[in-house]
């Protein structure tokens, strides 16, 4: 009996190893993932994880990752706000960056030939992409699913559009096709719902089938003399289609007519497939009515050259069966192809402002005007700052590192426009001394790029922030102390909104998070958390604060005020006693002379 009883508790024992090992051993390797913050990509190529930047180095080509083993970064995929790529990189791989999700911009070197499978998919926030020179291929899915991708400039090197490689990119506007294109595969563009202008350049003899599926703002399709045919719901559900040019012999455009009838009824009433020269600017109508019955009428207005993309919305509500006007609001976005083309960015604006008020001033009353800036190349042009200064307008920036900043014009002075107005940022892992010194791991260093003098609001993407932190921003002095600028909720994206007045490039700033310690009540709350926090609006005005101001004494702005009020307070006690010292002179001659 013993023995089996010994038997037994050895078995016991045995299982309970293996429950051990089954619950834990998973953990170890989840946390290894965790902990992997560097390592090898290609033969030539190695990556390191820091502060939501990730850093790839070397040259050559790019590992091909396969679905089960993904990229090695991939457990760091949510955090990932930044893509540094080598110069002499040559392919992308496929599944490389999967859903990253928080990557705003995207900038591929001019060595990169190729853009693998999925390589970019589910980067919902993707906002804006630089190709380099020499991309020939664009693979499958390479781009599926970026819903926040403003326009996309092909280079004139590219061969090989790829199946479902823009596949519901739902924020294009615009899409041309140069003359080098050899393959377009099916369903490229389908469900993209805003595009509104399609621009074939390419010798291409067919349009695939699902090519445009579902693109239902699709107005305008220029398509080359080479197409003899269309294949099956290349155009299905395009139900804003109406102006198709193309200048081929009359056999194709007739296949071509018959094609698009086939999956848009309606086109052989109130569409046309013309042997005309386009128009260069497009513009698309949208009419919506809720059950309330307020209307909103939109009418975009898409333009396209060789050095930028201009995109003009004009919203205009109001109600239904109602005497009022309304309110129209203006959304202008450009996208920037290179430096030297500010001052027709600032002729596309002045353009586009005078033709939506002409138009629009009778029927309503003006509301907000924003220009959305996407910086390729660059950053924001003092001359452009200028022109728009002292207007009711706003401009949003976002340059081709993903640094992003708002700027009010009416708080810009037209005679004392500053020399630069650069808040291009770059984030890092904070110092131990810093990290000690505010009590938290949880801090980052932010260092810009130039110095700054402009009222704006920097937009610090986060790469990991728990929902509803408090960031706080420091200036680190001379002497090592930390002075504390301004405090601010973090909003649903993991952006942190300073509103800053100027910055130094010398100077080190941290961003710390739920500082132990520091008063919130002094809190600067979004206007998208307003609601959450229990605030119905803004009553006071924000103020810009100040920094990186050094005295000529060489010490910190905040010192040199403490100094000054220590002086003043100096100053009011050594006149309190002096007029005191005189006060008792004066009693004592009074005194001397009431004796005699």
């Amino acid at each position: 009996m013993k023995k089996f009883f010994y038997k037994l508790n050895i078995v016991s024992l045995l299982l309970a190893v293996v429950m051990l090992v089954c619950i834990f051993a998973p953990l170890a390797v989840f946390a290894d993932e965790e902990v992997a913050t560097s390592g090898k990509c290609g033969d030539k190529l190695t990556w390191k994880y820091s502060a939501g930047t990730l850093t790839i180095e070397g040259e050559g080509d790019m590992t091909e990752f396969r679905e089960p083993d993904m990229a090695p970064w991939y457990p760091l995929r949510d955090k990932i706000i930044k893509i540094v790529l080598p110069e002499k990189l040559t392919t992308i791989g496929a599944l490389a960056f999967y859903d990253c999700n928080r990557l705003r911009t995207v900038v591929i070197p001019d060595y990169v030939t190729r853009i693998g499978r999925y390589a970019f998919a589910e980067c919902s926030g993707l906002e804006s992409v630089k190709f380099g020179i020499r991309v020939s291929e664009i693979k499958k899915a390479a781009f599926y699913n970026c819903k926040a991708l403003q326009s996309v400039r092909f280079p004139y090197s590219i061969k090989l559009l790829d199946t479902q490689a823009f596949y519901n990119c739902t924020s294009l506007r615009t899409i041309t096709i140069p003359s080098n294109l050899t393959e377009l595969g099916y369903s490229v563009f389908a469900y993209c719902s805003n595009l509104i202008k399609a621009e074939i350049n390419a010798a291409l003899k067919i349009i695939p089938e699902w090519t445009f599926y579902g693109c239902e703002k699709l107005s305008f399709v220029v398509l080359p003399e080479t197409i003899k045919s269309i294949e099956g719901y290349a155009f299905k559900n395009c139900t804003d289609l109406i102006n198709v040019y193309f200048t081929g012999n009359s056999e194709s455009k007739n296949n071509i007519e018959e094609s698009i009838k086939s999956d848009i009824p309606e086109f052989e009433h109130y569409g046309e497939v013309s042997d005309q020269i386009p128009p260069e600017s497009v513009i698309s109508s949208i009419y919506t009515e809720d059950e309330s019955g307020v209307v909103v009428q939109t009418n975009t207005t898409v333009s396209e050259n060789d050095a930028m993309t201009v995109v003009t919305s004009a919203e205009h509500t109001y109600k239904k069966d109602s005497d009022k006007k309304g309110t129209y609001d203006i959304d202008i976005t450009i996208s920037l192809e290179n430096k030297d083309s500010w001052d027709d960015s600032v002729a596309a604006v002045e353009s586009a402002l005078k033709k939506v008020n002409d138009t629009m001033s009778a029927l309503a009353n003006a509301g907000d005007t924003t220009v959305n800036l996407y910086i390729k190349e660059g950053t924001l042009d003092i001359d452009f700052l200028e022109s728009m200064s002292h207007r009711d307008l706003t401009i949003n920036v976002v340059t081709s590192e993903g640094s992003a900043w708002k700027i009010d014009c009416n708080e810009v002075d037209t005679n004392n426009v500053p020399e630069n107005n650069n808040y291009s940022y770059t984030l890092d892992e904070a110092s131990e001394k810093s990290c000690e010194k505010l009590g938290t791991d949880d801090c980052y260093q932010l260092s810009f790029d130039e110095s700054a003098k402009v009222n704006a609001e920097v937009i610090i993407k986060l790469p990991e922030v728990e929902k509803n932190s408090n960031a706080f921003l420091y200036q680190v002095e001379n002497d090592g102390s930390h002075t504390r600028l301004q405090a601010v909720a973090v909003d649903n994206d993991g952006n942190a909104h300073f509103y800053l007045g100027s910055v130094d490039e010398k100077t080190d700033y941290v961003i710390g998070l739920n500082v132990p310690g520091e008063k919130t009540d002094d809190v600067i709350i979004p206007d998208e958390l307003s609601e959450l926090y229990g605030a119905i609006e803004r009553l006071e005005k924000i103020e810009y604060v100040l920094t990186g101001v050094e005295s000529s004494w060489g010490m910190g702005f905040g010192k040199v005020t403490w100094i000054l009020v220590g002086v003043l307070v100096f100053c009011f006690i050594a006149v309190g006693v002096f007029m005191g010292v005189m006060n008792k002179r004066k009693q004592k001659k009074y005194a001397y002379g009431g004796n005699k």
